[in-house]
């Protein structure tokens, strides 16, 4: 779970850093190698709830992931037209990737938090 989210904080930077279109087909199997830290994820909270609790728990966290489909693409489309535009100095493209990222970092906040914690009660 935690190599995921540093893989995907490393493919996310570096898609916001590309400068050309053949840069992003060379770092698509890198972003996918992230797809290893959603399942272990969902394991870790999943081993925190009581077994009568897990249908909720999985409708929950379909639910913010419906939540995050939802609110994150036309976000990250202001951000990338607010980064673009004409009027600006200064020009960031991988805008809506560097935003990613940033969540992903604090995701691995999270985790790694929620993992000393669980450390220490055992």
């Amino acid at each position: 779970m935690i190599a995921g989210l540093i893989i995907s904080v490393t493919a996310l930077t570096c898609f916001g850093l590309s400068t050309e279109g053949w840069m992003i087909y060379a770092l698509i199997p890198l972003g996918a190698l992230a797809n290893i830290a959603p399942p272990a994820l969902q394991g870790l909270v999943s081993r925190q709830v009581p077994a009568t609790e897990q249908g909720s728990l999985q409708g929950t966290l379909a639910s913010l992931g419906s939540l995050a489909g939802v609110i994150a693409p036309p976000v990250a489309a202001l951000a990338f037209g607010y980064c673009i535009d004409a009027d600006h100095t200064w020009k960031v493209p991988g805008i809506a990737f560097f935003g990613a990222a940033t969540l992903q970092v604090c995701a691995l906040y999270l985790v790694l938090t929620a993992k000393k914690r669980m450390k220490s009660e055992k």
